[in-house]
């Protein structure tokens, strides 16, 4: 299932409960796929959202197929079938993207290419 992406029309949400699609155990801690988030995933160069996922760390966020895995950290019991998302959006990064991500759709008509990365780098 796709995952609905919150963050593509309210950027600056900081919470939002979710339902819980599907939780596997890894090495790196529990990979959770949600019904929808607010957490922006690692891709194009640019580093994903950071919060939490109930009282669990989500530590990365990758997509794969258009649906979005949580990485939470380990913790003693699976999250439950729902929970509660919160975004770190004072980070320094994702004021950045959105400004980079607004950019890089503004020119997409104008040089008829598609933006596939916009890395910020020093």
């Amino acid at each position: 299932m796709n995952t609905i992406r919150i963050y593509e029309t309210d950027s600056h949400a900081r919470r939002l409960q979710a339902r819980v699609l599907s939780c596997e155990e890894s090495e790196n801690g529990w990979l959770v796929e949600l019904d929808r988030t607010i957490f922006y995933p690692t891709g194009g160069g640019q580093p994903c959202d950071t919060g939490a996922l109930g009282t669990a760390l989500v530590t990365h966020v990758p997509e794969h197929s258009g649906a979005i895995a949580h990485t939470a950290a380990p913790a003693a019991t699976a999250p439950p079938s729902s929970a509660l998302l919160t975004n770190d959006l004072d980070m320094g990064f994702p004021p950045l993207r959105g400004r980079s991500r607004i950019l890089s759709r503004w020119f997409s008509p104008f040089a008829a290419i598609e933006s596939v990365s916009s890395e910020i780098s020093p």
